[in-house]
């Protein structure tokens, strides 16, 4: 639909051109259809439009169309310098802005071909920022970035932050400016844009960065800021995703800080998690089952810059291991027993889904007041039940519990008529090999 729609467009560029003779012409972007307004009948004005239309993109003497960026629009109308209004500027392919002596000659359009996509694509794929720009991963220097692809297409670049990245379209340099460092903010996320077209194909390439925030100034800041955003890493040794409120497996802590402080660490309780402050290698060594799921210890970092030091405790819940005796098990089954429904200050409302079973054995349940809150056995009553009711159809469904858990008991809520709540306890007993 975009290859109908251009072609049209250039189809019409080329017969006022013909007829006007006219100069540089401008494209407009209307909701449905494009406009061309030939050079002889603009008016520029100051700010950034012609004939007050925001003018979109422009299309060179091979007919590429590359949109046109805010940037470039405040350089091409910031100020008409002849007085009699015929000096107005064109983009064209060799240089950004030329004078109208310097026409730009739109050529008939043809279909993009195959060849051309190709083209495009290929040349987008292979747009990168260089890795000479970086610094562990985080931009630091200025870098050049290509304005012709290698397969012939011509490539426009935007900025998501022209403060901190600002590109030459002309040349294809890019201005590095790093922002003062800010409390607990090393980097700052700016994203590169990249047109990508050749012969009316075209493709948009984006490309995200991290810009490094210059340095704090002396030891006591550097020490301070490493300690600032030092974490807990967001995988561990395994390559799974590392949880420190369900630390269950090795992870390795940094030994060295953004800013060049030396990291050391000490454990609440190198029993159970062990730091070797050489590698930054943590060791977990689960602690023996309570029931409490998890037990909590600190690990303390000491940052240091110099002579400058600077702590950070980290805190960190260990997953127990898992249960041995039957006892255990049961203990372990009634900690994570599952009660459905929604549960706003332990208020209900409706009746609601019980397990039946946990991980090792059956679950069964009581209630203080029949009248209030029943327990019926068997399969989960799920029709009657509107806390697990996610469809908004007024009624809970099987498919809002997970197949393990359908089945299960129904707690049948009767609400009481005489305007007082009721206070209703249920008692769970957790079954394991007959203890």
């Amino acid at each position: 639909m975009l290859r109908k729609k251009l072609t049209a467009v250039l189809a019409l560029v080329v017969v006022i051109a013909f007829v006007l003779q006219a100069g540089p012409m401008y494209i407009f972007a209307e909701p449905e259809t494009e406009t061309v307004v030939p050079a002889d009948e603009q008016t520029a004005q100051s700010d950034g439009n012609v004939n007050e239309e925001d003018v979109s993109f422009y299309i060179d003497e091979n007919g590429n169309k590359t949109e046109l960026t805010d940037e470039m629009r405040e350089e091409i109308y910031a100020e008409d310098e002849d007085p009699d209004n015929s000096a107005f500027y064109a983009v064209d392919a060799d240089s950004f802005f030329a004078h109208d002596e310097n026409e730009v000659q739109v050529a008939a359009d043809s279909e993009a071909t195959e060849e051309d996509q190709k083209a495009v694509a290929a040349d987008a794929a292979a747009l990168a920022i260089p890795g000479s720009a970086m610094t562990d991963s985080m931009i630091t220097n200025d870098f050049d970035l290509p304005v012709k692809g290698g397969y012939g297409s011509t490539i426009t670049w935007t900025s998501s932050n022209t403060d901190i990245l600002s590109v030459d379209n002309e040349t294809g340099h890019v201005t590095v400016t790093r922002p003062e460092y800010s409390s607990g903010v090393v980097s700052y996320d700016v994203t590169l844009t990249a047109v990508v077209s050749k012969n009316g194909a075209s493709e948009e390439k984006v490309l995200s960065s991290k810009v490094a925030a210059k340095k704090p100034g002396d030891n006591q800041a550097l020490a301070d800021s490493d300690a600032e955003i030092l974490d807990f890493p967001v995988t561990d040794v395994n390559g799974d995703p590392f949880s420190a409120s369900e630390a269950n497996a090795n992870f390795v802590m940094p030994v060295k800080g953004f800013y060049g402080s030396v990291i050391t660490y000490e454990s609440s309780d190198s029993k159970y998690v062990s730091v070797d402050n050489e590698t930054g290698t943590v060791t977990i060594n689960r602690p023996p089952f309570t029931g409490a799921n998890t037990q909590e210890y600190t690990i303390t970092a000491t940052v240091q810059n110099g002579s400058a030091k600077a702590e950070k405790t980290l805190n960190i819940s260990v997953v127990e291991q898992d249960p041995a005796t039957d006892y255990e098990k049961a203990l372990y089954d009634a900690n994570n027993a599952i009660i459905g429904g929604v549960d706003i200050d332990n208020v209900r409302t409706s009746s609601f889904y019980l397990e039946d079973k946990g991980k090792y054995g059956s679950l069964s349940w009581e209630t203080s007041d029949e009248n209030v809150v029943s327990i019926k056995e068997g399969d989960y009553v799920h029709s009657t039940d509107t806390s697990t009711d996610t469809e908004g159809d007024g009624e809970g469904n099987e498919e809002d519990l997970p197949p393990e858990n359908q089945g299960g008991f129904t707690a049948m809520v009767t609400r009481p008529e005489n305007g007082y709540d009721a206070y209703v306890t249920l008692k769970l007993t957790a079954m394991v090999g007959g203890e």
